[in-house]
């Protein structure tokens, strides 16, 4: 596989030089530029200039909206209410982070329907999402939504249907066409070897034979929808609500039902709101953790073809081992000008590029590695016939890989990344913020971004060694996380990020010389500066003429720590 990651622009999306919003994803339809690729609707509005919270309907130019058509392979990368500029995805998004304790999901608390359904518990006949809220237009009026119900309200709690599908059950190019598309009833052996998988129950342990195109991290999802009942069940309902409209030919509007009951803990981010009656409700954009546990406790995963060396205290001799004769393949090098697109089915010879999502979305597996055992011996000689031959690749697809003249690479969105360096602290943030917004004086929010975070920008070459990497060799950029403050009239921002060495711990406090709002544009400047000083606060670089900063040593171990030391820097 190739290792340079370049986020890609994706070629369908406009390129106007104007920031656009993701308004809605919509149906799913037959690809009629003759790909093997379905596409997915995607609703997107041109945001005004000049507008810091891209999230009402005043904010964009509602008369310019548009429908694109994307491949659904990059449903893992499709969030509603994320920021878009010349094809490719900002840091900003539209929408605030919420954190719900206590989610119950049951059929009784659990309803679904379509965007359009009215009010009928109120009997008023106004939408349950009315368009003063958040309005996606006619394009969402036939998609799904599941209402949960909270504090006798059956629509406390909004979430699109399609936003469940891509958190719980697609994450990742691959486990999008599981999903869709029937192969966990229908094809899979094509998945797993079953006489080589199943559930070790002294060890509370999922083993699986992966087939050699399915990575290891979508394993956890795979298992889960194998070994639940009511995960199984909810991709089951994502094909079925899907094949009646595609053996027509007519556009499909999925749903699904969630993997488990029981009570769970949310983080999300989308848009809070008051019905007419004065219930308070939240509608999600998307969802970015969950505390669900999974039916197993570990994972275990082997494979039909395990490439990796053997043990040498295990294995045989190089003198008793077959030849082996790999098939020849073609390295794929992404180039900056590497657009997606959907109108070409990639070339199976060539090595796909994959995109590393970032994060993790369940707390179940928090600082779980997945099993694989030792190899004892390597039957095959290794290293013979190996291409090395590569090209530039300058179109890619998400789309199976079935040959053909054009040069066009796969691209393969990945399942969230356990990363490497400090663990992240979006929840100590969050709460902070939280606590923040309830001391006197103060107001707090938790400054918007795709995601959970910001990266560091990247000053040098994507293939140089720089501060921003957290790791240069995945090329895993460091996150950032940021508060905005205000206390008695002046505006501030509480930064924090990712650490790489023990000796890297500086978070920071930013205000303007004038104490207004600090823009999107102030914003990227600030972390513009902080990539050049690596970190370093009080270097003269970083210290603008207009930007005031305020230094500070982590001491803090959670939320109400972390508070209570950006109260006292601002007193």
């Amino acid at each position: 596989m190739s290792s340079r990651i370049v986020v890609p622009k994706i070629k369908d999306f406009p390129k106007d030089g104007r920031k656009w919003r993701l308004d809605w994803l919509g149906a799913i339809s037959s690809n009629l530029q003759e790909s093997s690729e379905p596409t997915i609707d995607v609703l997107m509005s041109p945001v005004k200039v000049g507008v810091v919270n891209p999230l009402s309907a005043h904010s964009i130019h509602g008369e310019e909206r548009t429908v694109f058509k994307v491949g659904v392979g990059l449903l893992p990368f499709l969030r509603i209410g994320s920021l878009w500029k010349d094809g490719r995805p900002l840091a900003g998004f539209a929408g605030g982070a919420r954190r719900f304790d206590e989610v119950v999901i049951s059929a009784e608390t659990v309803t679904q329907m379509p965007a359009s359904q009215m009010d009928l518990a109120l009997g008023d006949g106004y939408s349950v999402i009315p368009a003063w809220v958040y309005e996606f237009g006619g394009l969402g009026l036939k998609s799904r939504c599941l209402a949960i119900e909270q504090d006798n309200d059956p629509f406390a709690i909004i979430l699109p249907a399609i936003e469940a599908i891509r958190f719980y059950y697609a994450g990742s190019t691959n486990l999008t066409s599981l999903s869709l598309f029937g192969a966990y009833e229908n094809y899979l052996t094509d998945i797993i070897n079953p006489e080589e998988s199943g559930y070790l129950s002294e060890q509370d342990r999922c083993v699986l034979r992966l087939r050699r195109w399915i990575t290891d991290d979508d394993g956890w999802t795979i298992g889960r929808v194998l070994h639940s009942p009511l995960a199984r069940m909810g991709v089951r309902k994502i094909y079925e609500s899907i094949i009646p409209y595609s053996v027509e030919g007519q556009p499909a509007y999925p749903t699904c039902d969630l993997p488990f009951e029981g009570t769970t803990r949310w983080l999300a981010r989308g848009i809070p709101f008051e019905s007419v009656a004065g219930e308070k409700r939240f509608f999600i954009f998307e969802l970015t953790r969950c505390s669900s546990p999974f039916p197993f406790e570990q994972l275990h995963v082997t494979r039909d073809n395990d490439g990796r060396k053997a043990l040498k205290e295990t294995d045989i001799p190089e003198e008793g081992k077959k030849p082996c004769w790999a098939i020849p393949r073609v390295v794929g090098l992404q180039t900056e000008e590497a657009e997606l697109q959907k109108s070409h089915d990639p070339r199976r010879a060539v090595d796909p590029v994959f995109l590393n999502m970032i994060g993790e979305r369940f707390d179940a597996l928090v600082d779980q590695e997945i099993i694989k055992t030792e190899k004892i011996e390597a039957p095959y000689m290794s290293g013979q016939l190996v291409s090395l031959s590569t090209i530039d690749v300058k179109q890619l697809s998400t789309g199976s890989e079935i040959g053909g003249n054009q040069l066009v690479g796969p691209m393969k969105v990945q399942e969230p990344t356990r990363r490497k360096g400090a663990k992240p602290s979006f929840e100590i943030m969050l709460e902070a913020t939280e606590l923040l917004d309830q001391m006197e004086g103060f107001s707090a929010s938790m400054r918007s971004a795709s995601y959970d975070h910001f990266l560091m920008p990247r000053l040098k070459p994507e293939n140089r060694r720089q501060w921003p990497y957290l790791d240069f060799g995945s090329r895993t950029i460091r996150c950032v996380w940021a508060i905005d403050i205000q206390c008695r009239g002046v505006h501030y921002c509480f930064i924090d990020y990712e650490l790489r060495r023990k000796g890297e711990k500086a978070a920071g406090l930013v205000r303007l010389l004038v104490g207004e709002i600090i823009s999107f544009t102030d914003f990227n400047r600030i972390l513009n500066g902080i990539s050049v000083s690596e970190g370093n606060w009080r270097n003269s670089y970083f210290l603008q003429h207009d930007i005031i900063t305020t230094r500070r040593k982590h001491t803090w171990t959670n939320g109400s720590e972390c508070a209570e030391a950006v109260a006292e820097m601002i007193r």
